[in-house]
């Protein structure tokens, strides 16, 4: 989730299983499960986002909910993790792979030395392996249902890495002047 563009495509995917979920011509509500709390940067421009490729999709979107109509409810969850440290690739990695790499190279008739050049590459990138990339202490869980009366028509989770320092799109911030949706 590093983008907006991404949050359209999470919005498209879900408006998608939404629409396959449902009758045709029933009308959609969309509500926001935030417990009272206002509306984090994601989860406002998410109801905005899924409206409108439900409305693409040829849904019937309905701003107040109705006897007949399905509510569409979401609600996202920050999950914060402890004592993550780098990720390393498995100890040999890239030597395994300049190795097979310089037996292509032979295989082929390729006779040249690029394994005296390789090796030393593929030796330092094993050692230095995991020291640059740290994994991401934080994921977002979002949940988004198609519920019609007391039955759940449709439920889908999915799970996103957040890059460091990005939470706060996804947490309720104190300034936020936005309206429970």
């Amino acid at each position: 989730m590093q983008a907006g563009h991404h949050w359209d495509v999470l919005a498209s995917y879900e408006a998608s299983k939404i629409i396959a979920s449902i009758e045709e011509s029933v009308p959609l509500y969309l509500n926001l499960i935030d417990q009272g709390k206002k509306a984090s940067p994601f989860s406002s421009a998410y109801h905005d986002l899924l409206t409108s490729q439900l409305v693409q999709s040829g849904a019937s979107v309905i701003t107040q909910a109705n006897a007949q109509s399905i509510t569409i409810r979401y609600k996202t969850q920050v999950l914060e993790h402890y004592d993550r440290g780098y990720q390393n690739p498995k100890p040999g990695t890239y030597t395994l792979l300049s190795a097979g790499l310089w037996l292509a190279d032979q295989a082929i008739g390729n006779w040249s030395h690029s394994g005296a050049v390789i090796a030393p590459i593929a030796l330092g990138a094993d050692f230095f392996a995991g020291s640059i990339a740290k994994r991401s202490p934080t994921e977002l869980l979002v949940t988004t249902q198609a519920v019609k009366g007391n039955q759940i028509l449709m439920s889908d989770s999915s799970i996103y890495y957040l890059n460091m320092g990005d939470s706060g799109n996804y947490t309720n911030p104190k300034l936020m002047n936005v309206v429970n949706h």
